[in-house]
């Protein structure tokens, strides 16, 4: 379905069917933990398998474990103004009230504690997200679940649309400095020694050739902006068996 708007006029989609809207083709950069080239089975290291098929199933060996007290840098050295970061991460909703781990987007230098801080995981019933000084993020309450989900952020001169799972967690129509790192932080952990709070893989940076659609600004937030020339396509997603149709 490609929309073709009169005399150049914005149109607009319920925000709900964002999950249809065709994200902007992008040049690969860096891949770090690359899921679809594991075959290999450890139960004993794995939150469960990621995999197509009993005979190429990936149980996570060697996803990134998050454990107590770790501060570490996923992506460093991002310099690109448009650039989209996409991650698999498993929680466990049953993860102890006293357990805490975030993902930080950030914005400075990569120790820095300035940056979009996303909370999947801890004692909430939803995954939070917090922004940076000076950034109005409209956010939506997504319910934590356990498995496996997917993340991710585009970040486009300005604007920021975070979807976890298809579904808009996150938007702002514009002062979002650009990103530079991409850090993962176990803020707090009462689980026994060695048992990781929660395991990431396939991180993807990539730069996108065409501009993002535009979000809606405050007081439109049922909606999001398409131009003339935006497609749309139905999809399917079931991240727990990476299956797409």
């Amino acid at each position: 379905m490609r929309l073709e708007p009169l005399a150049g006029e914005l149109v607009t989609i319920p925000i709900g069917a964002v999950g249809l809207v065709r994200q902007p083709p992008g040049e690969l950069i860096t891949r770090f933990l690359d899921a679809e080239q594991r075959t290999e089975s450890r139960d004993d290291l794995s939150p469960g398998g990621l995999g197509r098929s009993s005979e190429r199933s990936w149980s996570g060996e060697f996803s990134y474990a998050v454990q107590a007290g770790d501060q570490a840098v996923l992506l460093n050295d991002l310099t690109d103004a448009t650039a989209t970061i996409s991650l698999v991460y498993y929680d466990s909703a049953q993860t102890s009230a006293d357990s805490e781990w975030n993902l930080r987007f950030s914005t400075g230098e990569a120790a820095s504690d300035t940056g979009l801080t996303v909370i999947p995981g801890g004692s909430r019933s939803t995954i939070e997200v917090q922004a940076p000084p000076g950034v109005e993020l409209d956010t939506r309450p997504i319910s934590r679940t356990s498995g496996w989900h997917h993340l991710r952020l585009t970040h486009d001169r300005g604007r920021v649309v975070l979807l976890v799972d298809q579904q808009i967690l996150a938007t702002a129509p514009s002062g979002m400095p650009a990103v530079t790192a991409l850090r993962c932080e176990a803020t707090r952990s009462q689980s026994p020694a060695g048992t990781p709070l929660a395991w990431i893989d396939d991180v993807i940076q990539s730069r996108p050739i065409d501009p993002l659609p535009a979000v809606a600004v405050s007081g439109e937030r049922d909606s999001l902006w398409l131009v003339s020339g935006d497609e749309l396509f139905a999809t399917v997603v079931d991240w727990n068996s990476r299956s797409v149709t």
